[in-house]
């Protein structure tokens, strides 16, 4: 005769018509209060200000939104406003703390060169991965070689002991910064080696003669 079906522990209680429960199976989803939501351009992604923090949801598997530090006055405005009243490390940090690639490129082109090597050296020490991430974003984008070299030297003048003594957690942005200067190098040297070739042409052109001057013989009377 076969074995009669096992009956459900007490532990796994069963209701009417369910063969078999299991309470580690049940999920209680989160709840929290929305004050506020908000859908992108594209309708991609959409945010939610909760009792939780700021949610957000894409159907992006990178999102390029990763905000540090945000408070009820940090915003593009007060950004730009401290970087009018001439507040370069504030408005920077701001910048940096927002993560929007239109407000970073601003502020970062804005910094005027001479005061790249102050701004650079006062940068705190959570910071400066980023920093080197959005030179490196940056050469790759603008052409404005010199301002990208002067935010990467003085970054590796006044940081280099702390990048040193991390290097795993910096690898990957030195090496893209690095990528984007290598690249900017060849851009430049092929274009010095076109205007080389292009001077030594012309250089070695042979001189035209100069033309006679004709009009001082015209002007000239016979004697007489």
């Amino acid at each position: 005769r076969p074995a009669p079906p096992p009956l459900p522990s007490p532990a796994t209680p069963c209701g009417a018509g369910v063969r078999s429960s299991s309470m580690a199976s049940k999920r209680s989803r989160l709840a929290a209060r929305t004050a506020c939501a908000a859908f992108s351009p594209a309708g991609r992604s959409w945010a939610a200000a909760t009792t939780e923090g700021l949610l957000v949801y894409s159907l992006d598997d990178a999102s390029a939104f990763d905000p540090l530090d945000l408070d009820i006055d940090l915003t593009p405005a007060s950004t730009l406003a401290a970087l009018e009243q001439g507040r370069l490390l504030d408005a920077l940090m701001m910048a940096l703390r927002l993560n929007e690639p239109a407000l970073l490129r601003s502020v970062y082109e804005r910094v005027p060169p001479t005061e790249v090597a102050l701004v650079a050296g006062s940068i705190p020490q959570p910071y400066i991965k980023r920093m080197i991430e959005l030179v490196a974003v940056q050469a790759s984008e603008s052409p404005h070689v010199e301002l990208h070299l002067l935010w990467g030297e003085h970054l590796l003048l006044h940081h280099g002991m702390r990048i040193m003594n991390g290097r795993s957690e910096f690898r990957a942005a030195l090496r893209a910064m690095h990528q984007a200067f290598a690249a900017q190098y060849k851009d430049i040297g092929n274009l010095c080696h076109g205007n080389h070739y292009n001077l030594a042409f012309l250089t070695a052109a042979p001189a035209r003669p100069e033309p006679a001057d004709t009009d001082a013989d015209t002007d000239a009377k016979p004697a007489g």
